[in-house]
């Protein structure tokens, strides 16, 4: 036997070996504080575009607001619609909400609560402009199931409840399920910054927890926002124009994806240059 052919014998025996990882899909910069990047989920998503798009913004350079359509008396409308309302240069869908179209659980602006009381069960709390305390992060998400928060001594003037995906423990927050669908998803990192993040395609929860905490975007906690048809995120600064809107819902009673559709939002949550 040549040494060739032993080798060759040895490499079916053993398999082939590891597989070199993929280049770090790099960042660009938006302005200060503030990057973007698109990742590639194929290893969990189960319908559409498996790329999974980022922001990660600082908020010393970064202030959130939220807006819900009640406010000036108008009417729903898409994401893209919404950017030009209110002249957001980043914005993503905001939570669930009820046929009515409140917000499920607080969705606090100034001090006026525009959503429902607090849902106890739902642990994840979008906080964001302290004002004059000092010791207050600029933008935050509190783990009720570790954190304390009363709106009434809040010193925060934006607050809006959802539910947690992962926590600091790495401990999935969601249910097992074969539910995929497209995804809006908060999370912060071990240096303070906010991740808002969207699944062009459809993903579990249960999945897309296990990623995000396994990822190298030293995601510290996640919250879940609104998905499906209303998961929707529109970029337009730094010379980038992004606009993906929710096209995938698949649950227990069957398919319901709407390709093509852009479906009206009773709120947002968007970002602006302090």
């Amino acid at each position: 036997m040549t040494t060739l052919t032993l080798l060759a014998l040895l490499g079916l025996l053993m398999g082939p070996g590891p597989r070199a990882a993929g280049p770090t899909p790099a960042w660009r910069q938006l302005g200060p504080g503030l990057a973007t990047r698109s990742v590639d989920g194929s290893a969990i998503c189960r319908k559409g575009s498996p790329a999974i798009r980022i922001v990660r913004l600082d908020p010393a350079h970064w202030r959130l607001d939220v807006f819900h359509y009640s406010e000036k008396d108008e009417r729903p409308v898409d994401i893209e619609r919404w950017a030009r309302r209110t002249g957001a240069p980043v914005a993503v869908n905001a939570g669930q909400y009820y046929p009515d179209r409140r917000p499920m659980g607080l969705f606090i602006k100034e001090g006026k609560n525009l959503g429902t009381p607090l849902i106890r069960p739902w642990k994840g709390m979008l906080v964001a402009e302290p004002g004059a305390d000092p010791n207050a992060p600029r933008a935050d998400i509190l783990d009720l199931e570790y954190q304390s928060f009363d709106p009434l001594q809040s010193p925060w003037s934006i607050a809006v409840q959802s539910f947690m995906i992962v926590d600091h423990k790495g401990k999935k927050r969601v249910r097992r399920s074969e539910w995929h669908a497209n995804r809006t998803i908060l999370a912060t990192d071990s240096r303070s910054a906010l991740l808002m993040i969207h699944t062009e395609g459809a993903y579990t929860l249960w999945e897309l927890a296990g990623w995000l905490f396994s990822s190298d975007l030293d995601v510290r906690h996640a919250m879940s926002l609104d998905g499906g048809l209303e998961s929707q995120m529109v970029i337009r600064t730094g010379g980038m124009d992004y606009l993906s809107t929710g096209q995938w819902n698949v649950d227990d009673r069957g398919d319901h994806s709407l390709p093509g559709i852009r479906r009206s939002l009773p709120a947002i949550i968007a970002i602006f240059p302090r």
